[in-house]
């Protein structure tokens, strides 16, 4: 059932005819220096490929390897991808491959309110390191997280402080959307602590923090409370 296969790889890929056995009629690849030629007989390759790969002897060797090591001796068109579909089937292979390229952890999706305003759910960022220009060397990003995703670019430096970043988006954020609902940012709470109380120095909203189980400062609060 292989000879009309077999005859039109003798002409396309110049075989060469050796020896038949077990019925199988055996041929030689001209340009390999006789590798012997396997015919469309799917447990036949793979008993040739599991003899190079699987046996305690092969040690389970990489896709290009055992390639090689089978190529040194038989030939059929396709090898190459048949052996690299032969290696995804491999339990022990796939157990024990190193994963140079993680998944990326899916990114979280902030929700925003139907009626959403610009600039009322903002995201603050910095992008350092950068070559200086007129004397910046860092760009502070404010985006619009909740509306249309727009972003302001103010360029400021490496040093700056949660004082002068509330001072920027007074000047530049404040005076055309006014406050924020939420603000997000990965800087430590320190940073954002200081953001927060120099913008309220900056737009005269008095602050007066108190301490858990202080009753001199927030009596009334703690009686609503109960």
């Amino acid at each position: 059932m292989f000879q009309p296969l077999i005859q039109k790889w003798k002409t396309k890929y110049f075989l060469t005819r050796k020896s038949s056995t077990n019925g199988l009629t055996w041929f030689t690849w001209w340009s390999a220096q006789g590798r012997m030629v396997l015919p469309p007989h799917h447990q036949l390759r793979t008993d040739i490929t599991c003899r190079y790969h699987d046996l305690p002897t092969a040690g389970h060797l990489g896709r290009d390897e055992t390639t090689h090591q089978i190529a040194r001796n038989f030939w059929w068109p396709g090898m190459n991808a048949w052996i690299a579909n032969f290696m995804k089937g491999c339990a022990t292979c796939q157990q024990s491959k190193n994963l140079t390229h993680r998944e990326k952890i899916p990114t979280f999706h902030i929700p925003a309110a139907a009626d959403a305003l610009p600039f009322k759910v903002i995201a603050i960022d910095l992008i350092t390191q950068l070559p200086k220009s007129q004397g910046h060397d860092t760009i502070l990003t404010i985006v619009d997280q909740g509306c249309s995703q727009a972003v302001i670019f103010l360029p400021c430096h490496t040093t700056i402080t949660g004082e002068e970043i509330a001072q920027l988006y007074a000047e530049n954020v404040y005076q055309w959307f006014g406050l924020p609902t939420k603000v997000i940012s990965d800087r430590d709470p320190h940073f954002m602590s200081h953001f927060a109380k120099a913008l309220c120095t900056k737009l005269q909203i008095k602050q007066n923090v108190s301490t858990a189980f202080h009753p001199q400062m927030d009596r009334l609060s703690e009686q609503k409370n109960q």
